[in-house]
């Protein structure tokens, strides 16, 4: 596997987590 393909499908799940933590936080944050 080529590092660059590596790296393209890791960037979208970084991306996800990014967004799940910004949700935990505005729900922590609410309650």
């Amino acid at each position: 596997m080529h590092p660059y393909s590596a790296q393209l499908t890791l960037l979208p799940s970084r991306a996800a987590w990014a967004f799940l933590n910004r949700c935990e936080t505005v729900i922590q944050t609410q309650s």
